[in-house]
C-alpha cells in the first residue's frame, strides 16, 4: 500500500507486526518532494522507524516520476539507507492532471529507463525497480536493461 499520512504508516505497520505479518511501507510524495501532508520522506521513514521499532523490512516510493522524488531522495539522512525500492509512475505530468485525462498516460519509456539507471546509480542500495501508473512491458524493459548495466559496471 502507498501512504501519505504518517499516522496510517504507523498504525497499518502496528497492526501488521501484531499480527506477524511482514510489511515493506511505501509513501507517495506531491510536487515538491515532500509527502502530500507535509513532512519529508526522510522525516517520514525515521518516525516509522521510531514508533514500530524500526519493523518495516524497508521503505518505497510509490505512484511518483523519478522528475518528483529524485530530489526528495538527494536529502542526507541515515534513512535513505532503509529506502530500497521505487516503483514509478510513467509520466511526469502532475497527479491532478493524470487524473482529469481519462486514460493512462505513458510518458517516455526511454527517457524513464535512464532515469531509474541513474538512480541506481546513485542509490546501490534500492534494489526493487517496478513501475506504477502508465508503466507496462516497454517501461519495465527499459529499466531493467539500464538498471542491470549501470550493475553490470558497479
Amino acid at each position: 500500500m502507498t501512504f501519505n499520512h504518517i499516522e496510517e504508516a504507523i498504525g497499518i505497520t502496528r497492526a501488521a507486526s501484531a499480527a506477524e505479518i511482514p510489511i515493506i511501507m511505501s509513501f507517495s510524495l506531491g510536487r515538491e518532494a515532500v509527502l502530500k501532508t507535509g513532512p519529508t520522506i526522510g522525516d517520514a521513514i525515521e518516525a516509522v522507524e521510531v514508533a514500530t521499532d524500526r519493523a518495516p523490512l524497508f521503505y518505497m516510493i510509490n505512484c511518483n516520476h523519478p522528475i518528483d522524488f529524485a530530489p526528495a531522495i538527494a536529502a542526507p539522512g541515515r534513512w535513505i539507507d532503509r529506502l530500497k525500492g521505487v516503483r514509478p509512475n510513467a509520466s511526469s505530468l502532475d497527479h491532478g492532471i493524470l487524473c482529469k485525462l481519462g486514460h493512462l498516460e505513458e510518458g517516455d519509456p526511454i527517457e524513464l529507463g535512464q532515469q531509474m539507471g541513474d538512480l541506481a546509480r546513485r542509490f546501490p542500495q534500492l534494489n526493487v525497480f517496478g513501475g506504477c501508473c502508465g508503466t507496462d512491458r516497454p517501461h519495465m524493459e527499459q529499466i531493467a536493461k539500464n538498471v542491470l548495466n549501470v550493475r553490470a559496471h558497479a
